[in-house]
């Protein structure tokens, strides 16, 4: 890469940090408000879990990165706190927050482990431990929506969901997409071409995922 080249790549990376320590820091103070002192709780990074669309599995990587703004470890790893985080991230950015869940659902396969891993690779020097995709929302950075981020930072929770929820922000208001999961899965997510019709499907409103991302968020109301 040339001189101009490496200003550029470092500027672009400043401002995506930039960004996504507003909505990150949003996330803090969401989660601490709605879930106490204790939703901030890490847990291990769990392995095993299925990550249909892209076909891989969940493995154990790196821990979350300390680089300033990001706020590793602000939303816990429980499935109640990423539930509250994404609930109440989404109406703030202009969400539908059942949608953004039955995202992260897909994404995971059901499980909300913010450690799924995906998108194998045993050729692109960007990927780890043999997978570009990481988190909560799939990030790829072998070129993908992550590319800017390490490993270790797309599998803290409030790291992916800020980038993700960020960039479906983004493809919902650009307006060149008939709907909102229309623009999340083709403007953001990006998944296999077969899986397209199936994903639009799963988190529009009736969907399976979208109707399962419903009761979830019902238990935050208990």
């Amino acid at each position: 890469m040339n001189e101009s080249g490496m200003v550029l790549a470092l500027l672009r990376r400043q401002v995506a940090l930039a960004g996504v320590a507003l909505v990150a820091a949003l996330i803090v103070s969401v989660a601490a408000a709605n879930h106490g002192p204790g939703a901030s709780a890490a847990t291990p990074v769990s392995a095993g879990a299925r990550q249909p669309l892209a076909g891989g599995y969940a493995s154990a990587v790196a821990g979350p990165s300390t680089e300033p703004g990001l706020a590793p470890g602000s939303v816990g790893r429980s499935k109640l706190a990423i539930v509250g985080a994404i609930a109440s991230m989404a109406p703030a950015l202009g969400l539908d927050p059942a949608m953004e869940l039955a995202v992260a659902l897909v994404e995971t396969g059901g499980t909300l482990d913010p450690g799924t891993s995906g998108d194998r690779s045993s050729t692109d020097g960007r990927a780890v431990g043999g997978y570009c995709s990481f988190g909560l929302f799939q990030l790829n950075r072998c070129g993908g929506q992550g590319a800017e981020y390490t490993a270790g930072e797309l599998v803290d929770p409030a790291t992916n969901i800020a980038v993700a929820l960020s960039g479906h922000a983004v493809a919902v208001s650009g307006g060149a997409y008939p709907d909102a999961a229309t623009a999340i899965v083709y403007g953001f997510q990006r998944p296999g071409r077969e899986m397209v019709e199936e994903y639009v499907a799963a988190i529009s409103p009736g969907g399976s995922r979208y109707v399962e991302a419903l009761t979830l968020l019902a238990r935050l109301e208990v």
